[in-house]
């Protein structure tokens, strides 16, 4: 099975969180916020506390979405929703009355390039996990391993051979939609152009 080289870029120091939050009125949302800025201190990991919001709660329709790279970022944008102040991290407001179907649509041949999802591939383990899955099927196919395709650019020339481009597409987008799915987000369709 092919490996990542180690001397690819790693982690960001920039990390962007989303905390998603949902009551059934607007009286509780207030006070759902402000429980979270209350419980939001230096000995919890603000990574967790967006994954479990995310995937752990009840979507209800008063909502709102804090994007934050830390602690500090997201109790500041709490607080402006609490004082009814508008915030570069506060995403409000969300409200549907209605359930929309969500749809994947993902583009064809072309949209393809060397390194495509890396970050993905080394912040979310069931991206990784999924793209692992396909590499170490779709390896005895290709003769290649499909992470040296992707992540490694001598092979980048590679990618332009629609039987190997097609496969690839197909495994990037599918680990995509596998980790929007274990984010919650679920379709009713997907289609690939």
């Amino acid at each position: 099975m092919g490996e990542i080289d180690s001397n690819l870029p790693q982690k960001s120091e920039h990390n962007f969180y989303l905390l998603p939050l949902s009551a059934r009125s607007e009286k509780s949302l207030q006070e759902l916020t402000k429980n979270y800025q209350n419980a939001l201190d230096g000995s919890v990991n603000f990574a967790d506390v967006c994954f479990t919001a995310t995937t752990g709660r009840a979507i209800f329709q008063h909502r709102l979405c804090i994007l934050a790279e830390s602690i500090t970022t997201a109790q500041a944008a709490l607080a402006s929703f609490q004082k009814g102040e508008d915030s570069q991290q506060l995403i409000t407001p969300i409200l549907s009355e209605n359930h929309l179907k969500i749809a994947f649509l993902f583009s064809g041949q072309g949209s393809q390039y060397s390194g495509m999802g890396e970050t993905l591939y080394h912040r979310e383990p069931v991206f990784k996990n999924t793209l692992d899955l396909c590499n170490e099927i779709l390896e005895p196919i290709l003769e290649k391993s499909l992470l040296d395709l992707i992540f490694k650019l001598p092979n980048s020339q590679l990618l332009e051979q629609t039987q190997i481009t097609q496969p690839v597409l197909f495994s990037f987008e599918y680990a995509l939609a596998k980790l929007w799915q274990s984010w919650g987000i679920e379709t009713f369709s997907t289609f690939r152009t």
